[in-house]
């Protein structure tokens, strides 16, 4: 395992065209992680790319996951770790920084010390590592951009890390840019996360959906009640409410409860 603070590493490598215009196509799509995945796989190569925003101990914030392969991989994964394991995300404990930092990170599977994260979300999906590029968001939140290498990629080489190293504050930049775009239309991503239209989400209330969207968004009740113009009290109280007609008891549940049945595994 290897962690660095690359805030201040100078970088001194050109920026291919190509790797410029999928930086720029990051910013502001929904589709980020395919753009963020593109422009690294002009410096090493990565089976898939995953993205989230970090706020406190809570479930983070999903903003994509893509691969080059396949998509169920991806997904299978991707959900585990929502589900379970972000609990125990080894970056969570450099999140704890005032200032405005870059860390890079890269991890073997080997180096995981929960036999069940490193099954689920690696062995099961033949993940053999990570490269984890962490950056403060705003005051309250860290973004984290994951690449993944898989057992036919074999091990990331230790000149690729460099050279990685190299273009990181890029894609910080990007994806910084990117979710303050987002945050100027903030229905975005809340609309964009998976709500199916069956019996279970019928019997809630528009309120009621909008709130718990926000929840699946890693949102916490003050930003909810912020976004949509309530008191923090009336948040608790939808809430409430939802979980009451979902029969489900927290985030986990409900988003088990309310994904589409292309989610289930």
């Amino acid at each position: 395992m290897l962690l660095f603070d690359i805030t201040t590493a100078p970088s001194r490598a050109a920026v291919p065209a190509a790797m410029t215009a999928s930086l720029i196509n990051a910013i502001g799509s929904q589709d980020c992680s395919r753009h963020l995945l593109q422009a690294m796989n002009y410096v090493a190569e990565f089976s898939h790319c995953t993205v989230f925003e970090f706020r406190d101990k809570g479930t983070p914030a999903f903003l994509g996951a893509s691969g080059c392969q396949s998509s169920e991989r991806v997904n299978r994964s991707t959900k585990a770790y929502l589900g379970r394991f972000h609990c125990i995300e080894p970056m969570r404990s450099v999140m704890h920084a005032k200032e405005d930092r870059i860390f890079l990170r890269h991890h073997t599977a080997a180096d995981l010390e929960d036999d069940d994260y490193r099954r689920i979300c690696y062995d099961s999906v033949a993940i053999i590592d990570r490269l984890s590029i962490v950056a403060k968001a705003r005051d309250n939140s860290w973004l984290i951009v994951n690449l993944f290498r898989d057992a036919y990629q074999g091990p990331l080489p230790e000149d690729r890390l460099n050279a990685v190293s190299q273009y990181a504050s890029l894609i910080v930049l990007a994806t910084r840019q990117g979710l303050a775009l987002e945050r100027q239309q903030p229905d975005t991503r809340a609309n964009a996360l998976p709500m199916s239209d069956n019996l279970l989400t019928a019997t809630l209330s528009p309120r009621e959906k909008q709130v718990c969207r926000r929840i699946l968004a890693g949102m916490s009740h003050a930003a909810i009640a912020e976004e949509l113009g309530v008191l923090m009290s009336s948040v608790v109280t939808f809430r409430r409410r939802a979980y009451v007609k979902l029969d489900v008891n927290n985030a986990c549940e409900l988003r088990r409860a309310l994904s589409g049945p292309g989610d289930e595994h």
